[in-house]
This record gives structure tokens, sequence and C-alpha cells, in this order.
């Protein structure tokens, strides 16, 4: 085993993250943005290289097991990369003060402090992660169960979607048990410590992901306080360090739903630029369906987001989101129909038993005592929200959030409505699932929340923050 490998093991991705984002620059005829800083370019070339490169692990395993089948995977990724280097000339990521604008002492402070917090949030994890070094059940039963199959299977990597196993959910998609693995290859060994790395990587990103974008957008001050309500939340500490699929899922819904507010907001200078964005878009929610099942009801809500409120036109903006979604589709759609297509909400279920779960008062009283039960437990959350909301309603002035807002709220709704659809159904122990899952639920849509709740706050309002 060799951790010294390990760096290697993200170099790839992150290069085709650069090139996919230069070439849609270019495919757009646009030139280099200058208010895109290179920690927003990097984090965003990051979440963008580990789904494509899961994407060319999986048709690598296609043709070969374990090992060959990675190598073949590393292969399609080098090609995909030289293919589009050539968009990387004269594409750069310029710092995000406008020139001769000079930084006030608040916007060079926040970065700081906010920095300085996301390195106690590691320590939490680090020592979160020796006590529980496989995480908790999900992740060693699941994720990274999947993940020690496609490492050690060889040719015998399919029975990780054996019915056999079908307490372990072999349908659940595979971008986090592939970008494990794929990192395995690299250090040689079934390490727990690569599945916590890869976890604290998401989480802290996510907080990264946010204020960047934000100081670009509405300034430090919002942006520092969207950042510190994400990192007041209680189950944050237990994202980062759970190994499950639930931190990159956050992270994609707020790539997808940052780059849909972006189209929104250019729309009106720039169809070119819009349809970029739309692109983006489409490979993140894309990704999102590639991490977990909710992500495939996330891209039914942007496309019926879309169609309600389309960008530039209706047709125009949803073939350009769908063509960004493609590679992943393809990838879903060998899943579940090639390997495991098992629905557990489905199991044991009638339409008759279905209308009558949805229609009873007492299962409905059910969930929301359940709700209620779990997030009265963390009043610190209410008091974020709480504080959030003042500071939100305190500004109140909206400039690009005018437009994109409504779409997004109903993006967010969709999905939040989705996720309760399934509490009213689920075959499984209604007190036992809702209890278990609505805080990570909540975790999934927080994120891009408080971007939404951001943007209601206002521009920039100075040169100065």
């Amino acid at each position: 085993m060799s951790w010294l490998l390990l760096p290697a093991g993200f170099v790839l991705p992150i290069a085709v993250g650069f090139a996919i984002l230069a070439a849609i620059h270019s495919w757009c005829r646009e030139e280099p943005r200058h208010d895109d800083s290179l920690l927003f370019a990097a984090l965003v070339a990051v979440g963008l290289g580990l789904a494509v490169t899961s994407l060319s692990s999986f048709f690598g395993h296609l043709v070969a097991g374990g090992r060959p089948g990675f190598l073949i995977g590393e292969a399609m990724l080098l090609a995909l990369g030289v293919g589009l280097s050539r968009h990387l000339r004269g594409w750069r990521t310029p710092a995000t003060a406008e020139e001769g604008t000079p930084a006030s002492r608040a916007s060079r402070a926040w970065p700081l402090v906010i920095a300085g917090l996301l390195a106690l949030a590691a320590v939490g994890w680090a020592v979160t992660s020796l006590r529980a070094p496989h995480g908790p059940w999900d992740a060693w039963a699941i994720w990274n169960l999947r993940a020690r199959f496609l490492f050690f299977g060889e040719e015998s990597w399919r029975a990780a979607f054996s019915p056999e196993l079908a307490w372990s959910h072999p349908g659940y998609p595979l971008l986090l048990p592939l970008s494990i693995a794929r990192l395995w290859q690299y250090v040689g060994d079934a390490t727990p410590g690569v599945p916590a790395l890869q976890a604290a990587l998401f989480a802290g990103g996510t907080v990264a992901l946010l204020f960047t974008w934000l100081s670009r957008w509405s300034g430090s001050v919002v942006a520092a306080a969207a950042a510190l309500a994400l990192l007041a939340t209680p189950w944050s500490l237990e994202t980062g360090s759970a190994q499950m699929a639930d931190g990159p899922l956050a992270f994609f819904f707020l790539l997808a739903v940052l780059s849909l507010a972006e189209a929104y907001g250019v729309a009106g200078r720039s169809v070119e630029r819009a349809g970029r964005h739309l692109a983006l878009a489409g490979l993140f929610f894309g990704a999102a369906a590639w991490t977990k099942n909710e992500g495939l009801t996330f891209g039914i809500a942007g496309c019926l987001s879309l169609a309600l409120f389309p960008v530039t036109a209706r047709s125009r903006d949803l073939r350009r989101l769908c063509v960004g979604a493609a590679p992943f589709a393809v990838a879903i759609a060998i899943l579940k129909l090639g390997f495991s297509g098992r629905i557990y909400l489905a199991e044991g279920q009638s339409m008759g038993r279905v209308l009558t779960l949805i229609m009873s008062p007492a299962r409905h009283i059910a969930i929301w005592k359940e709700i209620a039960r779990v997030f009265g437990g963390a009043p610190e959350l209410l008091v974020a929200v709480a504080l959030f909301a003042l500071f939100v309603l305190s500004r109140g002035e909206r400039s690009m959030g005018s437009r994109a807002m409504r779409p997004l709220l109903l993006l967010l709704s969709v999905q939040a409505l989705c996720y309760y659809g399934v509490y009213l159904v689920t075959p499984l122990p209604l007190g036992w699932h809702v209890s278990t899952t609505c805080h990570r639920l909540f975790l999934h849509l927080w994120p891009a929340a408080l971007l939404l709740g951001s943007l209601a706050a206002g521009p920039r309002p100075s040169p100065s923050d």
C-alpha cells in the first residue's frame, strides 16, 4: 500500500474537468470570463472530473472487470483529456475582483474565517472517521461493499448485483463506489481511509463552493452568512465522515442549481452564455442521478422547471440540458436494465394500497410527528435557519435572483415533495424510515436552499463589501 500515489489519482480527473469546462467555453464561442476564481473553477473541475472518471471506469468494466477495467477506463479518460486539451490554450480563470477595485478588509477576512472553520471541521471529520473507520451501516453495507466488489472482483465483479445481495440495494448508482475503487487501485489496497477522505472532500467542497460562488454574485458578507449557516448544521459533521452518497449528492445538487441560476442571470445578455450554463447544469443533473436514485427525480424536477420557466426557448433549453446529462443517462440505463432494476419501494405494492396510504390522515400525521421530533432535537439548526432568514430579510433586494427565484424554488419544492411521497408509500417501517433518513434528505437540499435564499439577499452592493 502506498499513500504517496493517492494524489496521482486526482490529477487526471481534475485535468479532464478543466478541459471539459474549457471546451464548453469554446463551444459557446465565448471569451474567457473575468469573474471565475481559480478556486471556484477548481472545485467545479474536481466534481466534474470525478463524475466523468466514474463513467469511464464503468464503461471499462463492461469490457473487463477489476484492474483491467480500471486501466481501460483510465485510457478512455486520458483520450478524452487529450482530445479536449486544445481548448485549454488561452482559457484562464482570473481573480474575482474587478480590475482596479481594491478589496475591503472584510472581503479579505471572510475567506480566512471560512477556511479556518473548514480546518476545524476537517479535524472533527478525521476524529469521527478514526472512531468509525468503515462508517455507519449504509457506508460499509452498500457503498463500500460495492466498491470492494469492483476493486477485487476481476471477472466476478458482476456478483455485486446478485439478487442474494438484495438487502444492499444493488441497483443504486455507482459514482461513489467506482470513485472509491479507482482510488484504491492507486493506493494498492482497500483501505478505509480513501472513502473517508473522499467524504470529507465532498463535504468541505460543498461549503467552499457555496462561499466562492456567492462571493462573486452577492459579496463576501452574504457568502459568509450562507457558509456559516451550512457549517452550523448539526449533521454536517456526520455527513463529512459518513462515507455515504448523501454528501456527493448535495454537492452535485448545488452545482446544478448554481449553473441554472447563472443561466437565468446571463440569458438577457447572451443566449450562448446561457446555453453554456445549461449544458453544465445537464452534466451536474446527470452526475447527481449517477450518484443516488434521488438524483433521478431531481433531474425530472429540473426539466419541469425549465419547461415552465424557460431560460431562452423551451425546446432549446431542454435539449441542451439533456445533451449534458446524456452520458450519465446511458450508464444509468445500462445499470438498471442490465444489472439490477429492483425498486424496493415497488415491492409488494399495488395501486390500491398506494392510494390508501396517500389518503390516510394518520400516515401524514405520523410522518410530520417524526420529522418534528428529529428537527426539534436540533435547536442549533433552528437558530441557524432563523438567523439566516433574518439576515436575508434585512437585505431585502433582488437582482439576478428575481428571474431565477421561481424556477429554482419550484425545483427544490418538487424534490422535497418527492421525498415526502416516498415516506407516504414506503413499505419499510414508517417511523424508522423517517427518523433515520429525514435529516439526510434535508442535507441534500440545504446547500441549494441557502444559495437560493442568498440570491434574495441581493447583489454585491458595492466594489468593496
